[in-house]
């Protein structure tokens, strides 16, 4: 997680800057600070599941 924020922190920093001066790569750096982001969002909790997994779980517990 320590990787994700300061990926975050640096990619959007750049992405700050390349948007306020108007450069065509700002997407990419934007794209590379969310991906950093995610890092940050995989925790126990957050993790992604197959659709109707829950519904499946619960169901075989009953």
């Amino acid at each position: 997680m320590i990787v994700g924020a300061a990926q975050t922190a640096v990619f959007g920093i750049a992405a700050l800057v390349m948007t306020l001066i108007g450069h065509s790569r700002r997407a990419f750096w934007m794209d590379r600070a969310v991906r950093g982001l995610g890092k940050l969002a995989w925790m126990p909790g957050l993790e992604p599941q197959f659709y109707g997994a829950s519904e499946l779980k619960r169901l075989n517990r009953a």
